[in-house]
């Protein structure tokens, strides 16, 4: 994993390889790649969209480079954006729902399964007014969309290290993105053929998921009788149980 770290922070600080004119790629080095969180030895893996925070624009301060660390953040202090939506809306929701990990979801998150995002830079959430980035920050919507497609490069050196048994990917993009890095097809309705269905992608189990912002309404997409936004986490942590039942990882035995 080290060589993996190594190579995207070498590539954002030199704006080489997939970081390369990327519109999401701060030249003066103030907003930085996030990687991953959890184990690095999981047999769980989630993949959401991009990291959050209130980046609003690229960093104009032309000193902001000499006050940036020689070197990425120690590999034992990984982090992705740990915000309340994406912990509390869905990965604990979920894992209380996955008798593999329910027992302990606070130790699953930081030492059982792998967390990760699809593209490591956070999007720039212009705002509405600034003609920097068109009318209404289309052209920062179109940029951010650019940049996912770039970084995905990454997602593939970063799962072959983890391993991970089973994989959920929580949004369109990062199934696509995945679907993209192992040259399989990601075209068709994504509600009524891919949410929920697990199937192989590579060397992973895989299952794709709606993203939990809008799962409200996007539940009722699914090709499966849910009652609701608790039903489909309820029924999300099932097929994540079952899968992993197929690998040979149960939970614990009831007294």
């Amino acid at each position: 994993m080290q060589d993996v770290v190594e190579h995207i922070w070498s590539n954002y600080l030199e704006g080489t390889g997939p970081c390369e004119e990327c519109p999401n790629r701060d030249q003066n080095h103030r907003w930085r790649p996030f990687y991953g969180g959890g184990s690095k030895d999981a047999d769980l893996a989630f993949i959401a969209i991009t990291p959050g925070g209130n980046r609003k624009v690229q960093s104009v301060e032309p000193d902001a480079a000499k006050n940036r660390p020689e070197r990425h953040i120690d590999l034992d202090n990984w982090n992705v954006d740990r915000s309340r939506k994406m912990f509390s809306r869905f990965l604990i929701p979920v894992l209380e729902s996955v008798p593999q990990y329910n027992s302990n979801v606070k130790q699953a998150l930081n030492e059982e399964i792998y967390y990760t995002n699809g593209k490591k830079c956070a999007d720039i959430k212009a705002p509405a007014d600034d003609d920097t980035f068109g009318s209404k920050g289309k052209l920062a919507a179109y940029n951010n969309a650019q940049a996912y497609n770039t970084c995905h490069q990454y997602l593939k050196p970063e799962l072959e290290f983890v391993n991970p048994k089973v994989i959920v990917t929580a949004g369109k993009r990062p199934w696509k993105a995945l679907c993209n890095v192992f040259s399989e097809s990601s075209s068709g309705n994504f509600g009524k053929e891919f949410a929920l269905k697990p199937r192989k992608i590579g060397e992973y189990t895989v299952i794709p998921s709606y993203h939990w912002n809008r799962l409200g309404s996007n539940y009722k997409h699914v090709d499966m009788e849910l009652q609701g936004e608790n039903h489909y986490i309820e029924e999300l942590g099932r097929i994540i149980s079952e899968q992993l039942d197929q690998h040979g990882i149960v939970g614990p035995t009831p007294e």
